[in-house]
């Protein structure tokens, strides 16, 4: 659909002249490379098309992740203060035919469903438990809700593993895919709760022009471990 708005900055690969056109990398912001991906977007290509911004699956690599749960909540909330400081950049885009699917589909979807889901999501659980301290939600339904909520976002994990391993077959042996379904359970229960309150915060700290990264302690690999 030509949609994608941001590369992993982990192995994303640009060409040199278009990066160069579209003004290079911007350093006054804290999501770079996702405004570049943006900036991108808008410029056309020898053509006279607008250039194109792909996801190849095949190539595997391994990054340094956070260690500690201080430096993951500063990553999530330096990921949310970006990806809201491009969305806010380039919001002429949005909602407009001439930037085809990304103006009318990309942007309004990563808006809501990025952006504000966090609010929303935490929105729902603080109407729920005022429902029920007031006797406004029975119970019952309430638990209906939770259940059918957990059940779907363990189908949405599900069904993304289900389709890797039937394209690319990343996960050689049960015990992996056990291991993904563990933490698609857990991330339900807590790890999302949780994450949603520090994107909230990296939204207010966006409202205050916060531009720091924070220290990002990494651990280097002791061992990599060979692709399959």
């Amino acid at each position: 659909m030509n949609s994608l708005m941001i590369i992993s900055g982990a192995f994303g690969l640009f060409k040199r002249q278009a990066v160069v056109e579209a003004g290079g990398f911007w350093t006054n912001t804290v999501g770079e490379d996702m405004e570049l991906v943006l900036r991108l977007h808008r410029q056309k290509g020898p053509d006279g098309r607008r250039r194109r911004v792909v996801f190849v699956p095949e190539p595997v690599c391994w990054t340094q992740v956070p260690e500690k749960m201080d430096v993951l909540k500063l990553q999530r909330n330096r990921w949310q203060r970006g990806a809201t400081e491009s969305i806010f950049r380039h919001r002429h885009m949005m909602g407009k035919p001439a930037w085809g699917t990304l103006g009318l589909f990309g942007l309004p979807y990563f808006l809501v469903f990025e952006l504000f889901a966090p609010m929303i999501e935490m929105a729902g659980y603080a109407f729920t438990i005022f429902g029920l301290l007031f006797g406004l939600i029975v119970p019952f339904i309430a638990l209906e809700f939770f259940v059918v909520s957990v059940l779907f976002s363990l189908f949405l994990s599900l069904s993304a593993i289900m389709l890797e391993e039937l394209t690319t077959r990343r996960y050689p042996s049960v015990k992996d895919l056990g291991s993904l379904l563990v933490a698609a359970l857990l991330e339900c229960l807590f790890y999302r709760q949780m994450t949603a309150l520090w994107r909230i915060k990296g939204m207010l700290d966006f409202l205050r022009r916060r531009k720091s990264w924070g220290k990002m302690d990494r651990q280097s690999f002791v061992k990599v471990p060979e692709a399959a």
